[in-house]
C-alpha cells in the first residue's frame, strides 16, 4: 500500500528571525509615531472648528435685539436671504422707496445698530449686482425644511405687499423662487391671498376707468377666503376640511419654533388668518 509523502514545514534558522523582528518593530514604531502625530492634530482641528462655530453663533446672537431676528441665526444664511430679498425688490428694474424702507425697518428692528447698518449696506450692494437665483435657493433648500421655506416665502411676499400691488415681474420672480426652493405653487398662491394683493392689471383698470365699480365687500372677502385655502367655491365640504387641515399642519407656529420667537410670532398671525378664512367659509355654508 502506497503511503503519502510527508511535507515538513521548513524551519527558520535562529538568525533568520532577526530581520523579521527588526522590520516588524520598525513598522509598528513608525505606525505608532504617525498615529501619535495625526490624532492630536485631528483633535485640534475639530476643536478649532467647534470653537469657530460657537464664536460665530454667539456673535450673531449678540447682534440681535430679540432672539434671532427675522433673517435667521447664521451669518451665511443672512447673506443668502438678503440676496433673495434684493432679487425681489428690483423685480421691475427699480427700487421702490416703500420697499426699501420696509427692509431697512425690519433690519433695524431686529438687529442692534452696529450690525443693522452692516446688513443694510450688504443688502444695498446686492441691489447693484445680478443674483444667481439657482445658487442662492440651493443653499436655502438644503438647510430649511418645507415649513421654514414657506415661512421665508411669506416674508418675501410681504416685501412685495408693501405697496399693495403685485406686478407681473414680481409674480414671475416669486414663482421662480418657489420652483427653485421646491415649494408647491399652491402654497405660494395661498400666501399671496393672505396679503390680498391686487394684480397690476386690476389696479391699472381701476385708475383708467372712472366707471370702475367695486364688487360687494362681502363677496370679495369670501372669494379671498377661498383663495387663501387655494380651493374653488364649488369644492365639497369634505375637501374644504381637508384643505384646511393641510394648511393648518403646514403653517402651524410650532413648525418654525427652531427659527426663534420672532418667526413664531409672525407665524401665529399667519395661522390666525388661515383660521379666520376657514371659519368665514364655514359660516357661509352653515357648517358647524
Amino acid at each position: 500500500m502506497a503511503t503519502k509523502p510527508k511535507f515538513n514545514q521548513p524551519k527558520l534558522r535562529p538568525l533568520e528571525w532577526i530581520p523579521m523582528v527588526i522590520f516588524g518593530s520598525l513598522f509598528l514604531l513608525i505606525l505608532g509615531a504617525i498615529v501619535a502625530f495625526i490624532i492630536p492634530w485631528m483633535l485640534f482641528v475639530i476643536a478649532a472648528i467647534v470653537l469657530f462655530y460657537g464664536i460665530n453663533r454667539m456673535r450673531i446672537l449678540k447682534s440681535t435685539n430679540r432672539d434671532y431676528g427675522f433673517l435667521g441665526n447664521e451669518e451665511d444664511l443672512i447673506k443668502f436671504i438678503l440676496a433673495l430679498t434684493a432679487y425681489i425688490a428690483k423685480s421691475d428694474n427699480r427700487i421702490r422707496p416703500i420697499e426699501q424702507k420696509y427692509v431697512e425697518d425690519l433690519i433695524r428692528h431686529d438687529f442692534k445698530e452696529a450690525y443693522s447698518e452692516h446688513y443694510i449696506e450688504m443688502y444695498n450692494n446686492y441691489l447693484k449686482i445680478d443674483i444667481n437665483l439657482n445658487k442662492v435657493c440651493f443653499a436655502l433648500r438644503t438647510r430649511y425644511n418645507l415649513t421654514s421655506k414657506i415661512h421665508l416665502l411669506h416674508f418675501l411676499v410681504g416685501l412685495v405687499a408693501a405697496d399693495g400691488v403685485l406686478s407681473r415681474d414680481e409674480e414671475h420672480k416669486l414663482f421662480a423662487i418657489a420652483r427653485y426652493l421646491r415649494i408647491p405653487y399652491s402654497s405660494l398662491r395661498s400666501i399671496i391671498a393672505l396679503f390680498n394683493l391686487k394684480r397690476e392689471e386690476e389696479q391699472a383698470k381701476k385708475q383708467s376707468n372712472n366707471s370702475y365699480k367695486r364688487s360687494n365687500s362681502s363677496s370679495r372677502t369670501i372669494a379671498n377666503a377661498y383663495a387663501i385655502l387655494d380651493i374653488s367655491v364649488a369644492v365639497s365640504n369634505e375637501k374644504l376640511k381637508k384643505a384646511y387641515r393641510k394648511l393648518a399642519k403646514r403653517h402651524h407656529p410650532d413648525k418654525v419654533a427652531h427659527l426663534g420667537k420672532i418667526h413664531q410670532e409672525k407665524a401665529k398671525i399667519k395661522f390666525q388668518k388661515i383660521l379666520t378664512a376657514y371659519e368665514l367659509i364655514k359660516k357661509s355654508r352653515n357648517l358647524a
